[in-house]
């Protein structure tokens, strides 16, 4: 992963960076780690609608796609390598998965 580092645009940092802020606030808006009631979009929708309008410009609509693509897969991986690390650390009878992603 920080091989890629050095290789992503600055985009990439900042989109990475405003999307884990996105998901922080997703936490705090539905404390249950339950489906059910689900995650009012409405109160997320201003900060997903400018998530990098400052930083995209006038960039094409598919170099602003690839970055948030890599920007969220970029916090996918790390989730999973969080989440991997967890189950082999406690066992998976004991581990609570929920934890790794925060």
């Amino acid at each position: 992963m920080a091989a890629d580092a050095m290789t992503d645009p600055p985009s990439v940092g900042i989109i990475s960076e405003r999307l884990r802020a996105l998901l922080q606030r997703a936490r705090e808006i539905k404390s249950v780690e339950t489906i059910d009631p689900p995650l009012p979009v409405s109160d997320l929708a201003q900060e997903v609608s400018s998530l990098g309008q400052d930083v995209f410009e006038s960039q094409p609509d598919v170099h602003k796609f690839s970055v948030v693509e890599t920007a969220a897969r970029k916090i996918f991986y790390e989730t999973i390598v969080r989440t991997s690390a967890l189950v082999a650390s406690s066992g998976p009878s004991q581990t609570n998965i929920s934890t790794a992603i925060h």
